[in-house]
Parts: C-alpha cells; structure tokens; sequence
C-alpha cells in the first residue's frame, strides 16, 4: 500500500475535499519509443466529506496497480514522482482551496508506516500531535514486497 498523509492545520473544515493521486514513470511503447507519462493511482477512498484533521490516503499496490512490480525508491527508481493533487470548499471564506504536492523516489521509504499522530486529552476530545506528521517507523515482520510505503515531505 502506498500511504500519503495529508492534514489540515486551519482551524476549520474542507467540505466536500477530493484527491487524486498520479505516479510519472517512463515507459517504452510498443513502437519502441521512449516516453514518461502519468499513470493515475485508484484509491482505497478519493473523497472525504468532512476534512477536519487529517487523512491518509492509500493506493492498494496489487496486480491491477500500475505500481504493482516496480522498484518506488533509490537511485534506480521506476517511479519519478508522485504528484497529489487536493480540492474541497472552505465553508469559512465560502471559497475553493486547493492543495499540490510532488514526492520525488528519494522521497519515498519503502517498508514504513506513519507513526500514529492522533490521541484523546482528558476530557475525550481529539488531538493531532503535528509533530509527529512526517515520522514513520519500519514496519517489523513484513516482507519488502508487502510492506506499505510512505512517502516523506519533499521540504513541505
């Protein structure tokens, strides 16, 4: 699973936020031409309806996946970039916000998870420790071809 992180750190909430999720990488057509070109990646969900705190967005690495059997990071990366593209309505200035982000491979840590950010104060109510946003942990016990990916900020 490729895993992204997104969070909201306004105050208010994105309605109605949509994300899509593309990786460039190069390809050889069946005429022998060399090109890059952006595969869209299916999500596990594209949409939240309510974008208060944070999301984690996933793409399922599986035979339908065009990810599915390629090196994501390092210096021979099949993947150049991930770009993640977010859209929603901010109910508070009545207006459309959008968000862009680019992964490069370097940027990518195979065989990690995000370290859970999300906690409960005494009186029950919900707190993200931002913090903590771009912190992952190897994953213990988990084959490299199975373990989930993380893609880190690029200087965000």
């Amino acid at each position: 699973t490729l895993s992204l992180r997104l969070g909201n750190g306004r105050g208010n909430e994105i309605v109605d936020a949509t994300i899509t999720v593309s990786a460039l990488m190069d390809e050889v057509s069946p005429e022998g031409v060399h090109m890059r070109r952006f595969f869209d990646l299916k999500l596990v969900r594209s949409h939240n309806p309510v974008f208060a705190l944070g999301w984690t967005v996933m793409h399922q690495i599986d035979e339908n996946s065009p990810l599915y059997g390629r090196k994501l990071s390092g210096p021979d990366s099949e993947v150049r970039l991930i770009a993640v593209s977010m859209t929603g309505h901010d109910g508070t200035y009545a207006a459309t916000t959008y968000a862009r982000h680019l992964y490069l491979s370097e940027n990518i840590r195979e065989g990690h998870r995000f370290v859970d950010m999300m906690s409960r104060l005494e009186d029950g109510r919900l707190i993200m420790d931002y913090s903590l946003f771009s912190e992952t942990v190897p994953n213990e016990g988990t084959p490299p071809e199975e373990a989930p990916v993380a893609p880190m900020p690029s200087g965000a």
